[in-house]
């Protein structure tokens, strides 16, 4: 005869439902924790690496237990951007098998490319809240905006006569080219607000106010050569973008003034720009010490080492060895370095054509991907790329925390746009 559970048991169902209540409020609090956890790791973007890093891994743990992660795979499918990150940080992984630093020192410079594994989180937090991604979009800038204010009050306080604030980031909290890159995305992220069709004139003064602000910053203020280009090329492509033919003659014509005036008017644009002719021309391998000239060693080294292992590469970490016994081998005086500051030639000499070809898919898929978002989100996507792929030809962008933390998290936000609607 068969027995009846729920006759012998007649509160079961009600047991069940109820756990399962509560287990879905417990994966909603972690899921509502992590996305404020992403939101403070975008306000910490240009800020502080200690508390991005904090406020990243925090997401990620609230992540776990959101249950967010039993749709992964269907992630996968919907965004091959993050398919690639994950699949660089798996390259990565496997390389430690066979790299030729030690260990210790290739885990922990795996570490610091964990940051991939972002790019799927953020995706899974977001897609599903638009409100969440604004926000943390918002969080961005206004840590930007944070960044420029403490900029200038730095420089204010110099020309009231006492230099107290003024440490080994000059005009900032971060290092020079941390923070010119960050002012130039700034710029660009105002611009396409300031000329995006749901903007209100009021809403539009004030964005252009403060871009002319940061741009002040940017090219009077702070001597990142980096942070110029990267400016520069945005501006262009939002303005080409947009444009007619007649409108872009006028708009070439108004940067060229503009760039006179800045060449006259800024001594640090003028100075940094000779700098990079006079450490060109003067330049000899293995011997020079300024700024471009070792970067020269670093990417010939880098190069050479390439071509020692050109399919696999030499594995995580193992730059800065193979790079002491190269330069012992040719007798040079080359400055020692953990990265050669390109990261094209970073990832093919650690993991050879296999890691080279996953990092360029890795800046041109977001690109393909987000044609199927919204217009405003494509442009910033586009442009994020596009900072991220001229950025890595004289740095590390990707090695490094703040950028390479901004490239992640903003390309994840920006895919996940819309991307519930797409099949």
């Amino acid at each position: 005869m068969p027995i009846c559970i729920e006759c012998s048991f007649p509160d079961t169902p009600m047991i069940i439902s109820q756990n399962r209540r509560e287990s879905a409020r417990f994966r909603d609090f972690f899921a509502r924790l992590g996305g404020a956890a992403l939101i403070c790791a975008c306000f910490f973007l240009p800020l502080s690496v200690a508390l991005l890093n904090l406020c990243a891994l925090f997401m990620a743990v609230c992540w776990l237990l959101s249950g967010k992660p039993a749709a992964v795979l269907g992630i996968f499918r919907r965004s091959p951007s993050a398919t690639l990150a994950c699949a660089l940080f798996a390259l990565l992984a496997a390389s430690l098998i066979y790299t030729t630093a030690p260990f210790g020192y290739g885990l922990e410079i795996l570490a610091k490319y964990r940051k991939l594994l972002y790019l799927p989180i953020v995706f899974s937090l977001v897609s599903d809240a638009p409100t969440l991604r604004r926000k943390a979009v918002d969080a961005f800038m206004g840590g930007c905006a944070v960044l420029l204010l403490v900029s200038y009050f730095k420089l204010i306080t110099v020309l009231l006569g006492t230099a107290i604030f003024v440490d080994r980031h000059g005009f900032s909290l971060v290092y020079h080219i941390t923070h010119s890159f960050f002012m130039a995305m700034f710029i660009f992220f105002l611009v396409e607000r300031a000329m995006a069709a749901a903007t209100t004139r009021k809403q539009r003064r004030a964005y252009i106010a403060v871009a002319l602000l940061a741009g002040f910053n940017l090219f009077s203020i702070t001597p990142g050569r980096t942070g110029w280009m990267i400016c520069l090329a945005l501006l262009a492509f939002s303005f080409l973008r947009r444009c007619s033919w007649r409108r872009m003659t006028v708009g070439a014509l108004l940067v060229a003034a503009l760039a006179a005036l800045t060449w006259q008017s800024s001594s640090i644009v003028s100075v940094r720009v000779r700098e990079i002719v006079k450490e060109t021309r003067r330049y000899q391998p293995g011997q020079s010490r300024t700024s471009m000239g070792m970067r020269y060693d670093w990417w010939h080294n880098a190069v050479t080492l390439f071509a020692e292992s050109p399919w696999l590469g030499k594995g995580v970490g193992s730059f800065p060895g193979e790079q002491k016994r190269l330069v012992a081998a040719l007798g040079q005086r080359t400055q020692a370095t953990d990265n050669p500051h390109n990261d094209y030639l970073f990832f093919a000499e650690q993991t050879g054509v296999c890691g080279l070809a996953l990092f360029l898919a890795l800046l041109v898929a977001p690109t393909i991907e987000g044609r199927r978002r919204p217009i405003e989100g494509r442009r910033l996507l586009e442009g994020v790329a596009l900072a991220m792929a001229l950025g890595c030809l004289a740095n590390s962008l990707l090695f490094d925390s703040h950028q390479g933390h901004f490239y992640i998290l903003m390309t994840g936000l920006l895919l996940a746009e819309d991307s519930e609607n797409l099949t």
